[in-house]
């Protein structure tokens, strides 16, 4: 598959800024030769802090005018912006907003969120409706932010989605349905796709091995893969896949994965033809 060429009508093929061990501008520079958006995904923590200064900014608005590459915003994974504690639900909202403003010269096509639980699970709270009451309360501030409501993109994780549907739709915001998360989780993901795909921006593509997700897409079911192609041939409006894997061999498998299920009728070795019709 070439890399102007995406698989899909509307659909841009991405890959997170972290696939191999250098800085974030590098990443996006070797990246920029294989996929057509970046995955801007950040830290800051104890261990160490990769936020880009205004100069790395600087840099990847450059590369993205001369590449055609865009960007989505991977915001905080592990910010509680439902938590019960009023100073961490805080600091999460605050940490955030300051990731927003420094990504924002560059123009993101998506802001992917985590509405983290109260604790792991089917569900993100053994109180529920208060845990999306606390939830809605960061999401007002983010979505003044976000200036487009939609372009914020919660993110599917192991709870059931529709706790956070609620919330997706009560503040119009974007989904970032996780095909991966889905399948980790035993959810539904053709019913999933007939449920959130006309609001999906972004979708995170990649298999599950052994109870391990973020591995190559060959590790993703064939008839699941089958569904979500044939959900975006329906409907082909603009949208990025990130193919979310974290080394450039998972990369590169995923990549010849979607090149061979998107070949054309009879073209594939060994004669198996696939009807994603």
């Amino acid at each position: 598959m070439e890399k102007g060429n995406g698989p899909f009508v509307g659909l841009r093929v991405g890959a997170p800024s972290c696939v191999r061990p250098v800085g974030t501008l590098e990443n996006a520079v070797l990246l920029a030769r294989q996929v057509q958006d970046v995955e801007l995904v950040f830290w800051d923590c104890p261990e160490g802090c990769n936020l880009p200064g205004p100069e790395e900014i600087s840099g990847l608005r450059r590369l993205g005018e001369e590449a055609g590459l865009s960007y989505t915003v991977h915001l905080p994974s592990e910010a509680r912006l439902g938590s019960v504690q009023e100073t961490e639900r805080l600091g999460a909202l605050d940490q955030c907003l300051r990731w927003m403003d420094l990504c924002r010269p560059l123009e993101p096509f998506a802001w992917v969120l985590h509405l983290c639980g109260d604790e792991r699970g089917r569900i993100p709270s053994r109180d529920g409706a208060r845990w999306q009451d606390r939830c809605s309360r960061s999401l007002e501030a983010l979505c003044a932010a976000a200036e487009r409501p939609r372009d914020l993109c919660a993110e599917t994780l192991d709870y059931d989605f529709a706790w956070a549907g609620e919330l997706v739709e009560e503040h119009g915001l974007g989904v970032c349905l996780d095909v991966g998360h889905l399948v980790a989780g035993g959810w539904d993901v053709e019913a999933s796709l007939k449920r959130w795909l006309d609001r999906t921006k972004v979708l995170h593509l990649h298999g599950v091995r052994r109870g391990e997700d973020h591995v190559s897409l060959s590790w993703l079911a064939p008839e699941v893969r089958r569904q979500v192609w044939s959900a975006l041939d329906r409907d082909p409006r603009p949208r990025v896949g990130t193919l979310e894997v974290f080394t450039p061999e998972d990369l590169e498998d995923s990549l010849r994965v979607l090149a061979a299920d998107r070949a054309p009728r009879g073209s594939r070795k060994g004669g198996e033809d696939l009807d994603f019709s």
